[in-house]
């Protein structure tokens, strides 16, 4: 039955978010699928809620310039402090590195219950507002 609600709330957040580029795919066994487009300055990701378990990150850089997705657990923060223009990664569980304008890149983690800062760090661009807030339940 958990599995029946998580599909159904899944498909909802997707439809939801159908303007946003890309479309959360529900997979079994907990899988699930997330495209997340970067492009200047913004993180899009297709759902801001999945379910727990292992999450492939399907990113694409939609901008003029390179980007990167790194995933930060937020450990009840509300943001991430920076330092030299970066932000501070404590927390970090992977990342999609050096996604060329164009390109697409994925990665799969394994994520649990929480709230998770989808962010570019590369440099000044968290800062400037290349961030995302997930939700795993």
């Amino acid at each position: 039955m958990k599995k029946v609600l998580a599909a159904v709330s899944l498909g909802i957040a997707a439809i939801g978010a159908g303007t946003a580029g890309g479309v959360a795919l529900a997979g079994s066994e907990g899988k699930s699928t997330l495209k997340v487009t970067v492009k200047e300055m913004r993180v899009i990701p297709a759902a801001k809620q999945l379910p727990n378990g292992k999450v492939t990150f399907v990113v694409r850089n939609a901008g003029s310039i390179v980007h990167e997705m790194v995933v930060v657990r937020a450990q009840g923060r509300s943001k991430l402090g920076v330092r030299e223009y970066k932000a501070v990664e404590t927390g970090a569980v992977g990342e999609v590195e050096d996604v060329e304008p164009g390109k697409t890149k994925s990665v799969t983690l394994k994520l649990t219950r929480g709230t998770y800062f989808l962010i570019c760090n590369e440099t000044g661009h968290y800062q400037l507002g290349m961030r995302a807030t997930l939700r795993v339940t």
